[in-house]
């Protein structure tokens, strides 16, 4: 089964109809595994109620050449990172495609 990771900056609304999608088995072929945040956002707090592993790394704080690394050795870390590494376009470009 594919592990999935979100990014999210806000609420969590597009999170909350993914975990539900999820529990009504709409969505089969992935694990929602990890929320990645950019800044503090009520998106935690709804991967922590679903029971998903969620860390905040601070965009702002960090710039954006960093944030990206840290994002992606985030992902590494947690063998949920597929070819980013190999493809030239912007990571997090590739990471906001929809995935189905």
């Amino acid at each position: 089964m594919l592990r999935c990771a979100v990014l999210v900056s806000g609420g969590g609304t597009n999170l909350g109809a993914l975990i539900k999608a999820k529990e009504d088995g709409i969505i089969k072929s992935c694990t929602l595994s990890i929320v990645i945040a950019d800044r503090e956002a009520y998106a935690l707090e709804r991967a922590k109620n679903a029971n998903i592993e969620s860390l905040l790394i601070d965009r702002k704080a960090l710039g954006k050449a960093r944030f990206e690394q840290e994002l992606l050795l985030a992902l590494q870390e947690r063998d949920r990172y597929d070819r980013a590494r190999r493809i030239s376009i912007d990571p997090l470009t590739y990471y906001r495609r929809p995935i189905f």
